[in-house]
């Protein structure tokens, strides 16, 4: 089964690092400065390791990859064997030490232990399926469905690349009739609430006061969009961009009412807002961690971005905060592939 185990993996990415017995095998697949890495253990052979061997040989890769510069190195142990004593005595009590149960073609996730691994439990419950059914793929078929599914995941985000080129365009036209432009589609909630005004919510959105301002907008955008649409696909991620929008627009009208200063805002910002907001339930959804998005930096992310914003003048941090919570609250809703599919 390791053999055919290894082809899998490699198919998907990852990388094989041989050691001298063949029933101990690593594979990783690294992202910016950090790795993922796949402990294999062939206990089916008959090849036994000691707490204490495996304690320094996941050690020894951590270091390994330590001296490479990589910063986050998160490994996780494979153990094929129908042997259940024998699995729970070499992991010591790991979290991450999965069993691959070859006679029942089941893997094992026993209760103390990390109920996914960056997606992988669902992609060994694939190989298991196939290896059961006898369908594995030769090595070639293996690298040929791998390409595809490469080639799936660098699908464009044909909808961010249209938002970001209307936003450019329209500052263009902006330049040369700024007066109509900014008059007539900034969001004024007097405008909006006592002329019914309603489309300055959506024109609102596209304009920018200036070419930094253009700039820094669309460069988040560009690449906070790119993850989030790859994620929920091209209509539910359209819909989640204009709804956040909208929420942001009516927050920032509420604040110009309560503050008695109706001076129109205009930019993309509350809609970017909302796409953080939906990357945020993506990596709390994703234990803390969604693709090279982790935690940690989404937090100060979003905290140095919102002191930011209150701290600079001329900033609708209404409508930072309203599309934020607005994107958050409606990703629940909208819920991105993966967990679509499990459903």
């Amino acid at each position: 089964m390791i053999d055919e185990l290894g082809q899998f993996l490699e198919s998907r990415g990852f990388c094989k690092i041989v050691t001298n017995l063949p029933e101990f095998v690593f594979f990783y697949k690294q992202e910016m400065q950090s790795v993922n890495v796949l402990f294999v253990m062939d206990y089916h052979a008959g090849v036994y390791l000691t707490g204490d061997q495996y304690a320094h040989l996941k050690e020894e890769i951590r270091k390994m990859f330590a001296s490479r510069g990589v910063s986050e190195i998160h490994i996780l142990s494979l153990v094929i064997g129908t042997d259940k004593e024998k699995v729970l005595s070499v992991s010591g009590g790991d979290r991450f030490c999965w069993q691959l149960e070859p006679e029942l073609y089941r893997v094992i996730i026993y209760e103390d232990q990390v109920s996914d691994f960056y997606g992988l439990k669902a992609m060994l419950e694939q190989f298991m399926d196939e290896y059961r059914s006898g369908g594995l793929r030769t090595g070639q078929e293996y690298s040929q469905v791998g390409a595809v599914s490469a080639g799936k995941r660098k699908k464009l985000p044909i909808v961010t690349i249209v938002l970001v080129a209307v936003n450019v365009i329209l500052y263009l036209i902006c330049t040369r009739y700024p007066d109509l432009m900014y008059n007539k589609g900034d969001l004024s909630g007097i405008a909006v609430c006592e002329k019914h005004e309603l489309y300055r919510i959506f024109t609102s959105m596209f304009l920018h006061a200036g070419i930094d301002h253009l700039f820094s907008n669309m460069i988040a955008l560009y690449f906070l969009g790119e993850i989030v649409e790859r994620e929920y696909g091209h209509v539910r991620y359209t819909v989640l961009y204009f709804l956040t929008g909208t929420i942001a627009a009516v927050a920032s009208i509420a604040c110009q009412y309560f503050s008695m200063d109706f001076t129109g805002s205009v930019g993309a910002s509350g809609a970017i807002y909302g796409i953080l907001g939906a990357l945020l339930w993506l990596v709390l959804t994703h234990k803390g961690r969604y693709q090279e998005v982790t935690l940690p930096r989404m937090l100060f992310y979003l905290a140095y971005s919102l002191y930011s914003g209150f701290q600079a003048t001329n900033i609708d941090n209404a409508a930072h905060i309203g599309g934020l919570i607005g994107g958050f609250i409606i990703a629940i809703f909208l819920r991105g592939r993966s967990r679509a599919n499990e459903g």
